[in-house]
């Protein structure tokens, strides 16, 4: 009440502004898909339609990430590797580690070049794969060299996500599942509380938590198991059409 009554009093109004997105992109419910916060530039996200867009001012609104040649922070080790290039389509992502981190198609994790998230390098992207065929839905931060990788039907882990040289997650990055008995819905359902990390599967509402021997591990019993009736009336299938 009290910041109604000073923005009435000092007559400051506030109203939305219109912020220009480059020529020939399309937004919809199906090419927008979020808004990272990168250091001091906002990414924004449109799907497998189109590459980012950033944006560093709200004067300049969005811009396309033109494509460049080698410089980022590592050191290439010999002049026959591709050159840096733009992020390719991310129909999801986080800020983690000092880089942009996207999901590509249905089991692509890809990278940034570390304190530049408008280059990417082809060594730093990783399959998370197991021969089962299913989708990430969305990549998470744990903690400083730990992501965890929600699909609709299991979850895995990234660990080691860290390193400032050109093939350093590509040598370093190791997968490490952590259960195949439930997966995740929507990743806007994801959130944290302390140590844990909560979200829909369809199992309900389900948490990883850290153990005495400071291990993640999914819990048997879901948080929503009291209202376990009212959580098989959800039609699963509409959710995940707008993951």
């Amino acid at each position: 009440e009290d910041g109604i009554r000073d923005v009435a009093v000092t007559g400051v109004q506030t109203c939305a502004l219109p912020i220009s997105i480059p020529g020939g992109i399309t937004l919809n419910c199906d090419t927008f898909c979020g808004f990272v916060q990168c250091f001091d530039k906002m990414v924004m996200l449109l799907g497998e339609s189109y590459p980012p867009v950033v944006m560093s001012n709200l004067t300049t609104g969005f811009e396309t990430i033109a494509s460049a040649s080698w410089q980022g922070h590592g050191t290439p080790a010999s002049t026959d590797f591709p050159p840096v290039s733009t992020m390719p389509p991310l129909r999801q992502g986080c800020f983690f580690a000092n880089r942009l981190w996207g999901v590509v198609g249905n089991d692509t994790v890809v990278a940034s070049d570390i304190f530049d998230v408008t280059k990417f390098y082809v060594l730093n992207q990783t399959r998370v794969n197991e021969g089962d065929g299913d989708r990430i839905v969305a990549l998470y931060p744990y903690d400083k060299n730990t992501l965890i990788v929600f699909k609709e039907h299991s979850i895995v882990r990234l660990e080691y996500v860290y390193g400032d040289d050109v093939a350093g997650l590509a040598n370093n990055v190791r997968l490490v599942p952590m259960t195949s008995k439930y997966g995740c819905v929507s990743a806007t359902s994801i959130v944290d509380m302390g140590t844990d990390i909560y979200w829909m599967s369809e199992r309900g509402v389900t948490s990883l938590r850290l153990t005495m021997q400071n291990e993640l591990q999914g819990t048997a019993l879901t948080l929503s198991e009291p209202i376990e009736a009212t959580m098989q009336r959800v039609n699963w299938q509409i959710g995940r059409a707008h993951v």
